[in-house]
């Protein structure tokens, strides 16, 4: 039932009630992360609020590996939804943005296709640079997504669509895309 949670990523309008919330934050890691726990308390921060401390641990989880693609994005649901400071998220987002766009190597991997998505969704599209979208490009499996290049797995697909969808629109901000 606490899947129902994450829904909110793509549907704005989708609230749970606060017992179902408070279920989500409190399960056991053995069913959530600790970033999936700051992640819940990000998507419904405009419904049962954000303190200071939530912002302190989501921060925590920076790395320039996968934690600051999820951090980024975390804090553009911040901003959208009203729950911080936006010229200090601004300011933090802009720094998170140019240290991935200097700190990606432009690999064939899923964390390429991530941060070229996540720049994209967080208004930073200007960075992308064509040899990361190329390595894109070269690094398609035999049955036509994206993954070991023999098969391919769905996550790293969709990002890798995505990623290309995106840079071919050149727009330096991209919305999610409707659930229909």
């Amino acid at each position: 039932q606490t899947e129902i949670s994450f829904y909110r990523y793509f549907d704005a309008n989708s609230v749970v009630n606060l017992e179902t919330y408070k279920s989500s934050i409190g399960k056991s890691l053995e069913v959530y992360s600790l970033f999936d726990k700051a992640l819940i308390k990000t998507l419904y921060c405009d419904v049962y609020g954000y303190s200071e401390q939530d912002f302190i641990e989501l921060l925590s989880f920076r790395d320039p590996s996968y934690g600051d693609t999820h951090v980024l994005s975390a804090l553009q649901i911040l901003k959208e939804n009203g729950c911080y400071d936006i010229l200090k998220l601004d300011k933090l987002k802009e720094t998170i943005a140019n240290e991935m766009a200097r700190n990606n190597d432009g690999s064939s991997s899923d964390l390429n296709s991530e941060k070229i998505v996540v720049l994209y969704w967080t208004g930073y599209g200007n960075l992308v640079e064509e040899d990361w979208v190329y390595s894109i490009t070269q690094s398609q499996s035999e049955d036509g997504g994206w993954g070991d290049y023999v098969k391919s797995e769905s996550h790293r697909t969709g990002l890798s669509l995505l990623a290309l969808v995106y840079f071919l629109e050149q727009n330096e901000k991209q919305e999610f895309y409707p659930i229909t």
